[in-house]
């Protein structure tokens, strides 16, 4: 896909998440949930991202991604160039 820039990896709690305006990145972000469930809304649509699944959003696309359970998700978030 490309040269990993940076990750993080970010333990959302319930109803945690952000930003509430959605944002974009010069480079495309993947999202991979190691556990509970997330919620990634972008281009007025909205994915769901389960455990041990991932997600793409492409460079220059707002986005903003939030905790869709009760408990808290784990996600990994990986930046390619």
């Amino acid at each position: 896909m490309g040269e990993i820039i940076d990750g993080a990896i970010a333990y959302l709690e319930k109803d945690g998440g952000g930003p509430e305006e959605p944002h974009a990145h010069e480079n495309n972000r993947l999202f991979i949930v190691v556990k509970g469930e997330a919620k990634i809304i972008f281009n007025n649509e909205l994915v769901i991202v389960r455990e041990n699944e991932s997600h793409l959003v492409e460079k220059s696309t707002p986005f903003s991604i939030w905790n869709n359970l009760d408990d808290t998700t784990v996600i990994i978030g990986i930046t390619i160039k």
